[in-house]
């Protein structure tokens, strides 16, 4: 700090003293002002931790985790030599395109989507209904393999947009009970029931029961486009390389049977139809 000056000359030479005082550094340290100022405010900072920690450990209970099931499907390349020869210059001019790409196309479109979606039931949704036993992790599962409402107009229209309920009566039997809570039927695992309902009928086939007694799910079943748009969500399918046709199909489900068994129907549809387009070609070219 410069607190003064005084000027001295010698032979025509101007020399300036400097008085310098020296002020004293603070070697007080940071983190105990830090430390201080949280103290200071220690009603508030744990008031922000308690309730941050009370929602971490509420989305961890109720998120579930995801299981991946993949396959791998070899696709053989289609075309002539010429453009198997020309290589990407074919692909350019038109003569021949990437078969993987035609093949991935395919296993997405509705015609084999709708088929899986049918097989397995995919559209039809049981959830359950206790938010303790979610929290516990024991909600239990309920997969319905077939299920087949009464038509809108024998149900009042006041609870057409309610679900069904479902109430398990213990491990392998349930009862089934409409929108107004009135008993449809009872029904036993893996055993298609049906029974007469406002001059139509209800059918229904569980293939999946992990449950305790007394426990309820609401039970509906989604338009065809919603439940195909909800398979394309998890699914994916690629090219594992470039010009290898090897394609990379997986599938994401929060059960890992389920994902398993998606993939090992979505695969086995695919090669079927396959099949069955390549035996007509070949017939026709043989006619």
């Amino acid at each position: 700090a410069l607190l003064g000056s005084k000027n001295f000359s010698s032979r025509g030479i101007e020399f300036m003293a400097i008085e310098k005082k020296t002020i004293p550094v603070s070697t007080k340290n940071p983190w105990l002002d830090l430390l201080e100022d949280l103290w200071k405010n220690k009603l508030l900072v744990f008031s922000f931790t308690f309730v941050f920690g009370i929602i971490g450990i509420v989305v961890a209970l109720w998120i579930r985790p995801m299981y991946e099931a993949s396959a791998l499907i070899q696709v053989k390349t289609k075309g002539g030599s010429l453009s198997a020869m020309l290589g990407d210059v074919g692909s350019l001019l038109g003569m021949g395109g990437s078969s993987a790409e035609t093949e991935i196309q395919l296993m997405q479109s509705r015609r084999i989507l709708e088929e899986l979606i049918d097989s397995l039931g995919l559209h039809n949704e049981a959830n359950p209904t206790e938010t303790i036993d979610r929290f516990l992790r024991k909600e239990g599962r309920v997969d319905i393999r077939y299920m087949k409402l009464p038509d809108s107009s024998a149900v009042a229209p006041e609870i057409r947009s309610k679900p069904w309920v479902l109430i398990a009566d213990d491990s392998l039997n349930f009862s089934f009970y409409d929108a107004d809570m009135s008993k449809v039927l009872s029904c036993s695992k893996g055993k298609l029931c049906s029974a007469p309902y406002h001059g139509d009928s209800v059918s229904i086939l569980v293939s999946v029961m992990d449950v305790k007694a007394g426990q309820k799910f609401n039970v509906t079943q989604k338009m065809m486009v919603r439940a195909v748009n909800a398979v394309l969500q998890n699914l994916s399918i690629s090219e594992a390389a470039k010009k290898t046709g090897l394609l990379h199909v997986s599938f994401q489900h929060q059960y890992m049977d389920k994902a398993v068994t998606v993939v090992d129907s979505l695969t086995s549809i695919y090669l079927r139809l396959n099949e069955e387009f390549s035996s007509s070609d070949m017939k026709n070219t043989l006619e």
